[in-house]
């Protein structure tokens, strides 16, 4: 087990109406992580949902950590996934909006592993619908087998420059990765489900392929002994029936931390009597 990630949804506020009769909105979250498979919601059955806040625009949930054991590569690939919804009793439950976390910041050494605050809860086909209040902490064990298949604690720097705060101790030079897969709106499914279902699937699949594209770059920056990418860019080619290509281009570098310098006390100067 390389990495637990738990996650607290604490409250929600500006949710839209979505009950005209009451003028409000029984929503509650469900929690998880997109599959490799983008056809699915989350890894395996693990999915958790918080209670049913009723009538309200502004819920409070407070609810308890929810708990996820990932290994190494899906830490790096999957993204978490929380979907706000309405709860409705008698017809499927409406989708308020979705809010997509990249668990990559979070993995660095000598980061925070926890991050809290309000986050925007996004519906491909309203935009904005509220925000809701989240805190998520990840614990990582880092995997020691020669066989791993995790480039946790590579850094990926979109700056051209060497980054405030560090050095560079060597230079490799250029490197570039590249992973396809086939496009959701060119599938048979097409057919037959909603645009916003359509929508969703391409954007779980396109942050599952940046994910995995930084692992395999990270890869190679660890085998040819750095450890941080600078000048990344990241490039995705809609080829039709295809498929989808990503590209990623950068500057694989050796980085080091520069100490902050300190001044010598200044002595005081002495007062002529």
């Amino acid at each position: 087990m390389p990495g637990s990630v738990k996650v607290k949804v604490l409250s929600a506020r500006n949710l839209p109406i979505m009950d005209r009769s009451t003028l409000s909105t029984d929503a509650f979250v469900e929690v998880a992580f997109t599959c490799v498979n983008y056809c699915q919601i989350c890894i395996g059955s693990t999915m958790h949902k918080t209670e049913v806040i009723r009538r309200s625009l502004n819920p409070s949930w407070n609810s308890d950590w929810f708990y996820f054991e990932l290994d190494d590569r899906a830490l790096q690939e999957e993204v978490l996934l929380l979907k706000v919804m309405d709860h409705d009793t008698y017809s499927a439950h409406d989708t308020i909006g979705r809010v997509y976390f990249d668990l990559n910041p979070l993995l660095n050494r000598g980061q925070s592993r926890s991050l809290s605050g309000w986050f925007p809860i996004y519906d491909t086909m309203h935009g904005i619908r509220g925000e809701i209040s989240l805190t998520i902490r990840v614990d990582v064990f880092l995997d020691t087998s020669r066989y791993h298949q995790s480039s946790i604690g590579v850094r990926f720097f979109y700056s051209c420059g060497v980054p405030n705060g560090y050095a560079i101790d060597f230079l490799i030079g250029f490197i570039q990765e590249l992973v396809m897969n086939d496009d959701p709106e060119h599938q048979w499914i097409e057919k037959i489900r909603t645009s916003r279902a359509s929508n969703e699937a391409r954007q779980r699949l396109f942050s599952r392929l940046s994910g995995e594209l930084q692992r395999k770059m990270g890869l190679k920056v660890l085998n040819l002994g750095g450890n941080s990418v600078i000048g990344y860019q990241l490039h995705f080619d809609l080829e039709g029936e295809t498929g989808v290509v990503v590209r990623g281009i950068g500057t694989a570098v050796r980085l080091r931390k520069l100490l902050p310098t300190r001044s010598p006390p200044t002595s005081p100067v002495p007062t002529a009597s």
